[in-house]
């Protein structure tokens, strides 16, 4: 890497994110924070105008909008668009079609505490258009989503067929044989509409199976023949049962209603366009590409919408992302750290290949733009830009303006690196299913990185201490300033009413004030950003008594330039913790080029000078981030095997699944304490 400053930044004129609007409940809570920009003081629950469901975000966009692109996909090259009124037009042909082929029967589910009717259409397939084209059909006609990841087990899909009791799903073609599988042990399920032209062979065994396997196309038709008329939601009617893929276990069934979509959507255009300026209109593109089974996908999809927006898919490939990325030039770019992570290490390999003049040159560059931008907030540089960082910008098409990251926290490093180089803001957010994605966001024009900004104007938060965790709501900073530190709870209209048809589940996370109880530990800065420290569900306890946060010891770990990924264990009858760690494939490549050494992972992580080089970093990072003694894993091996969905190590979006981590690694981590 180059002599880059970077670090966490300052501001001359910090943000205020948060302000208290309330005194403590009881001595463990500390005050309740809202947001400055909550109109008169209130959270946000709707955008106004009569706009309460995702039917009315979908035709305020066809208002505004009207014949411009609305979906676009990727063919021969090039992406061709329907309109946003052809999308509605197919849309209320497909939600007919449904009604008249009897594809989505009233449910009756007494037991459920929230809503006991649902019509429930089942979607299970990559980003394209027949989904988001299926979304606003159930939209229109009050029928409750139930997304199904691609990358979904036969035990899972099945669980969810059950407990929602589907009779249709809608799904790509691959998906088909699986579904034909799954039958037999989903009675209800008698409808797969298949979005391509399924096979001969998919056709018979869906006969065999008593199941009816219909096209698209077909819907399509039958929808035409008779139109219905539409039955929008109300604002409180359930939009989505989101399956949370959950890191042990089956998942659970999270109740996503159309107030917390359009509450999410409005707060976050609110804040956007109150703090930064940021607005979106038809002329802005969006690439779809995250995961539409995922709740943060659907509210960037929903909001981009109500704006009028342009939304491309990607070709389903994620390996020609960067391809597609260049192709559509999109203006809105959200991802995931680990993707920014992937676009920061291709720019700095390609600095190391430009040879001593490009370096300096590369370093004197961004120097300039990392001062600038931590002294004013301003992410271009009229000088520089031209020379180097528009090429650099041309990786994201060139056009990008307003880029967001979430689902897990993004380096500083990487964070302002790429501020730089794209001569964007990157906003950093934070949520979860059960809070429909968005809780939190920082601000476009922060100059400060390490944290997740404060909450949107349709929620509250408040702290609950940890003493167990040496976290209360008293702490303070080295000089004396407070700065609360416990879990985090947050409670507003984009709050989940519950848990479906598991109300033990929905008391053990939401307690009787309303506080969703998150699990994350965080700490309140004096401008009332939130930084997220800790991880309450995760902590395990020593035989010494002490405990331990395994979540924090690998995020120290994961600044070694050697590891990729970790997974950090102990036990209440060990005495230290012990770890499994993948090294990264392209920084051991080149230390096995420095050193002589065979490149492939196989061989270097039974390497003893590889292995030595690991333990120097791991040792040098922990000493930088004070890792006590009990925190710093003693033992640990490597692994050439990456912590993937396909080997079910990590969920669909990249969190450790420590159970079965520990299960896939019982051997190793046996071996290690057995060893005197």
């Amino acid at each position: 890497m180059g002599n880059y400053h970077f670090g966490c930044g300052h501001s001359a004129t910090p943000v205020v994110y948060m302000k208290p609007v309330s005194d403590a409940s009881d001595e463990k809570s500390s005050e309740v924070y809202r947001s400055p920009y909550c109109p008169d003081g209130r959270l946000v629950d709707s955008m106004g105008d009569g706009i309460r469901n995702c039917h009315d975000l979908f035709l305020h966009g066809l208002e505004v909008a009207k014949d411009s692109p609305c979906l676009g996909t990727l063919k021969d090259g090039k992406y061709a668009w329907r309109t946003y009124g052809e999308v509605y037009q197919v849309a209320l042909e497909v939600g007919s079609g449904l009604l008249n082929m009897d594809a989505v029967p009233m449910r009756e589910f007494p037991e459920e505490v929230y809503q006991q009717q649902f019509r429930f259409l089942g979607l299970y397939s990559k980003n394209r258009e027949e989904w988001a084209i299926a979304e606003q059909a159930c939209n229109a006609f009050s029928f409750t989503i139930v997304p199904l990841y691609d990358t979904l087990g036969p035990e899972t899909v099945q669980y969810v067929c059950d407990q929602t009791r589907l009779r249709t799903v809608i799904t790509q073609v691959e998906n088909v044989p699986s579904l034909i599988k799954a039958a037999p042990n989903c009675p209800e399920l008698k409808i797969i509409v298949a979005m391509d032209e399924p096979t001969d062979e998919m056709k018979a065994d869906a006969q065999k199976a008593g199941v009816t396997l219909t096209t698209w196309q077909e819907l399509i038709r039958v929808g035409k023949g008779q139109l219905q008329p539409t039955n929008p939601p109300k604002a409180d009617s359930v939009n989505t049962i989101c399956y949370t893929s959950g890191t042990t276990g089956l998942p659970k069934g999270v109740i996503v209603t159309h107030r917390q979509f359009v509450s999410t959507s409005a707060a976050a255009l609110l804040q956007l366009e109150t703090v930064g300026g940021v607005t979106f209109g038809p002329e802005d593109v969006y690439l779809s590409y995250l995961p539409f089974a995922h709740i943060f996908e659907r509210i960037m999809f929903n909001a981009l919408l109500f704006c009028g927006g342009q939304l491309g898919f990607y070709r389903g490939d994620t390996h020609k992302l960067m391809e597609d990325v260049q192709l559509l030039k999109p203006t809105l770019f959200a991802s995931v750290p680990r993707l920014y992570s992937r676009i920061f290490d291709k720019i700095q390999a390609k600095i190391s290949s430009s040879g001593a003049v490009g370096k300096v040159l590369f370093s004197t560059a961004m120097n300039a733009k990392l001062a600038n931008l931590r002294n004013n907030g301003v992410v271009k540089h009229a000088m520089w830009d031209s020379i180097i960082f528009n090429k650099i910008n041309r990786l994201l098409g060139g056009r990008v303006r307003v880029m967001v990251t979430g689902s897990a926290p993004i380096s500083p490093q990487v964070h302002e690196f790429l501020k730089c180089a794209f001569s964007a803001p990157i906003c950093e957010g934070y949520g979860m299913t059960e809070t429909c994605a968005a809780s939190t966001l920082s601000h476009p024009g922060d100059t400060t990185v390490g944290h997740i900004g404060g909450c949107f104007p349709c929620i509250e938060a408040k702290l609950v201490s940890q003493p167990e965790m040496d976290y209360t709501i008293n702490d303070k900073l080295p000089d004396g300033t407070k700065c609360p530190r416990g879990e985090l709870c947050l409670r507003g209209p984009s709050v989940f009413p519950g848990y479906f048809r598991q109300p033990d589940k929905t008391s053990e996370t939401i307690d009787g004030e309303g506080w969703l109880h998150t699990g994350d530990i965080a700490q309140i800065l004096p401008n009332g950003a939130i930084r997220i420290v800790d991880r309450k569900k995760n902590i395990f306890k020593l035989a010494q008594g002490e405990y331990v946060s395994p979540e924090k010891v690998e995020n120290v770990y994961s600044q070694c330039g050697l590891i990729a990924q970790s997974f950090v264990h102990g036990s209440s009858t060990q005495t230290y913790c012990v770890g499994i760690i993948h090294p990264d494939h392209d920084e051991a490549k080149k230390w096995a080029k420095a050193n002589n050494k065979p490149e492939a992972l196989s061989s270097l992580c039974s390497d003893a000078e590889f292995i030595k080089a690991v333990e120097e970093q791991m040792a040098e990072v922990a000493k930088k981030n004070g890792l006590s003694g009990i925190e710093k894993v003693k033992k640990f091996r490597l692994s050439p095997e990456a912590f993937t969905v396909d080997n079910d190590l990590v969920t669909p979006t990249y969190k450790l699944k420590r159970h079965q981590a520990h299960k896939h690694f019982k051997a190793q981590i046996d071996e290690m304490y057995g060893e005197k």
